[in-house]
């Protein structure tokens, strides 16, 4: 491209930014906050240096009452080419579960500092998070630092592997060994690789395949407009009904007789009895110290927290079973059977379970029953959005 092409493009660009901030501008007027928040974040992930558009989010984000976040646009307006502000502020973004718009700065900043190890490794993780894991590894691949930074050759490693290519994972992994670096992330890396050698299910991947491949879990439902991950969920009568049906079928391929149904917490109760019902189990009590072999059922993935050290301990013998894993939520490990992924969820009463006749989801268990529970080695780890999904 020439010079004059640049000239123009960029020309191009500032004038969009000009229309976009006219469009927020005039959102905010009319107390639209939603909508100039939304107009805002748009506008940035083509024009994040833009001061105007910058002070615009600012005030938006003013007006809803998040007022975490105001002072970094602020600081950012103030001094749009400053290295410092745009990496304080992708970062921040990045926590805030707003990888997409966290890419946009940190680019920005990248661009300052092409050989900032730093800046690399938090934009490839902002990139893997919002679904660009080919992006990812491009990024780690000119990382300064790369052979002495364990994270960077694990997300290198992990990028590559939602990319399909084991062969650079697997080199990643010889270099966090051949270093001595990071045993825990080796362990993960290992079990994912092994579980790699089954191909994805879906064309493109969807969230059943990545959570799989990263957790060894199965997901019972990955349907509607992201492919297995929603926003806000209510959990209706006929909903619940289905996954309970489904959850059945896969208990009976996955746990032998006699397949003992045990409620993580008295709310939980319903749910565990009509799934002994639909997978002819028994209902058994938790009781107290080692669990027995079976299946633990709760509602919620975070239901399952305060059996976390059981349920470690009797790995191999035990599958858990959550109806919804709401990931707003922190989690030491995923269950390894899930019903849907949702940001938050609603659940109402337990209903008897439907059977469903899902031949992908028997298929999909079948294929991978070496690697599932409770026959599967799986390294317990906490679930985090970063599969290349769209974001809810």
């Amino acid at each position: 491209m020439g010079l004059l092409d640049r000239l123009l493009r960029r020309g191009g660009r500032a004038a969009r930014a000009r229309e976009d901030a006219a469009r927020v501008r005039l959102a905010l007027d009319e107390s639209r906050v939603a909508d100039a928040l939304e107009g805002a974040r748009r506008a940035l992930l083509e024009a994040p240096g833009d001061p105007e558009l910058l002070r615009l989010a600012a005030d938006a984000l003013l007006r809803s009452g998040e007022r975490d976040g105001v002072e970094l646009f602020t600081r950012a307006a103030d001094a749009p080419d400053d290295l410092a502000r745009m990496v304080e502020l992708g970062s921040h973004l990045l926590s805030r579960e707003a990888p997409e718009l966290a890419c946009a700065f940190l680019s920005r900043a990248l661009s300052f500092a092409p050989f900032d190890a730093m800046i690399r490794s938090e934009l490839a993780i902002a990139q893997a998070r919002s679904g660009r894991p080919h992006d990812a590894v491009e990024t780690l691949a000119l990382h300064p630092c790369l052979a002495d930074d364990p994270g960077a050759l694990f997300e290198l490693a992990w990028s590559s592997l939602l990319t399909g290519d084991r062969g650079t994972a697997e080199g990643a992994r010889r270099e966090l060994e051949r270093h001595g670096l990071g045993r825990a992330l080796r362990d993960k890396l290992d079990c994912a690789l092994r579980r790699a050698q089954v191909p994805h299910a879906a064309e493109p991947a969807d969230a059943r395949d990545y959570l799989f491949l990263e957790h060894g879990s199965v997901l019972l439902a990955c349907d509607g407009p992201h492919r297995g991950r929603h926003g806000v969920l209510t959990v209706t009568e006929p909903m619940a009904a289905a996954l309970l049906g489904r959850a059945a079928a896969v208990v009976t391929e996955l746990v032998p007789r006699p397949r003992r149904i045990m409620a993580a917490d008295e709310g939980a109760e319903p749910w565990a009895a009509a799934l002994a019902d639909a997978a002819g189990g028994e209902r058994v009590p938790l009781g107290a110290g080692r669990l027995a072999s079976g299946v633990v059922v709760a509602r919620r993935a975070a239901d399952l927290e305060p059996l976390a050290e059981r349920l470690r301990a009797a790995a191999g013998e035990v599958l858990s079973f959550a109806l919804v894993l709401d990931w707003s939520r922190g989690l030491s490990a995923t269950p390894d059977l899930v019903g849907v992924l949702a940001r938050e969820a609603r659940i109402g009463d337990a209903p008897a379970a439907r059977p469903d006749g899902d031949a992908a989801l028997l298929d999909f268990v079948r294929t991978r029953r070496a690697h599932l529970p409770p026959a599967g080695r799986r390294v317990p780890t906490a679930y985090v959005p970063d599969a290349p999904l769209p974001w809810p």
